[in-house]
């Protein structure tokens, strides 16, 4: 008999954005193969010589550069190759217009027991802040120009817009709620950041239950592990989880509607995105808790 062939996990980062994911993921996933996938070439192209810069020779050969579309990824292309071990889109899927689709594109590359590390939008979170951000961007002396006077956006801003409203925020009063608001975020001190941070033209949220019982469940997937990409606010969620709930009835903390309700209490509770490790629905069986019950296929 033929000895059996071994090969290289494979890891998709699908939507690599400025390359800062992949240097991350890189050095978590040590001894993976990647394809960094996004839609825009400048991007990617920018990917390309930061992590040149950064890497090691064979650091950067691990990494395979790709402008393409999700929604265009088919199993079996020349890109998709043998499936995915991982894929990774963290800040991405909330950006497409058909959100489920994406997700279910994803899945659909997945080795047999494959997974995907996945960050979109909480609907909370960005309620929380975004009315109030958004009705003092109408009317700041900077950028108020770039809307009509249905109050949409004319365009986006260009760099020295930005920095004009950089500083017009910067100069409120301490304590004032838009500069308070706006500086807890690190995305405002950078123009990709500020851009996708407030002017993005296409954004969808999604409380955690819409999200899972929602494109995860369409997608055929299902909730393995909920994670926070900073390990403080790990420990202080799931300290939450805890003195709220027990650890008997959910040791593995996946109850979907019992971190809503956290979350409704503490819409800080995930940052600004609730971040999750998805695995594909076995044939027979069900889901995790969604809104308190559990859903069968």
């Amino acid at each position: 008999t033929a000895e059996p062939t071994t090969r290289r996990a494979r890891v998709l980062v699908a939507g690599c954005g400025s390359g800062h994911q992949v240097a991350v993921e890189l050095r978590t996933y040590a001894h993976c193969d990647f394809v960094a996938l996004d839609c825009s070439a400048r991007s990617v192209a920018a990917a390309r010589r930061k992590l040149r810069s950064v890497l090691g020779i064979a650091g950067f050969a691990r990494v395979r550069f790709v402008v393409g579309d999700i929604l265009e990824l088919d199993d079996g292309s020349d890109v998709v190759g043998p499936g995915f071990d991982l894929v990774i889109c963290c800040g991405v899927l909330h950006h497409l217009a058909k959100p489920a689709e994406g997700l279910s594109k994803l899945a659909g590359v997945l080795t047999p027991g494959g997974m995907i590390q996945l960050a979109t939008y909480s609907r909370i979170s960005v309620e929380s802040w975004c009315f109030v951000v958004k009705g003092f961007m109408h009317s700041a002396t900077s950028i108020k120009h770039l809307y009509d006077e249905a109050g949409e956006p004319r365009r986006l801003p260009r760099r020295e817009e930005v920095r004009a409203f950089r500083r017009e925020v910067l100069a409120l009063d301490a304590g004032d709620e838009v500069r308070d608001l706006l500086v807890h975020f690190r995305e405002f001190f950078t123009f990709a950041g500020i851009l996708d941070l407030l002017f993005h033209p296409l954004e969808t949220a999604f409380t955690f239950p819409e999200l899972v019982a929602g494109p995860v469940h369409s997608a055929g997937l299902r909730p393995v592990g909920v994670f926070f990409p900073d390990v403080n606010a790990d420990l202080a969620a799931r300290r939450a989880f805890r003195e709220r709930f027990g650890d008997e009835s959910d040791p593995l903390m996946l109850d979907v509607a019992r971190w809503h309700a956290l979350e409704e209490d503490d819409p800080e509770l995930f940052g600004r995105m609730h971040c999750l490790f998805l695995e594909k629905q076995p044939e027979e069986g069900g889901m995790h808790s969604v809104g308190g019950s559990s859903a069968t296929d």
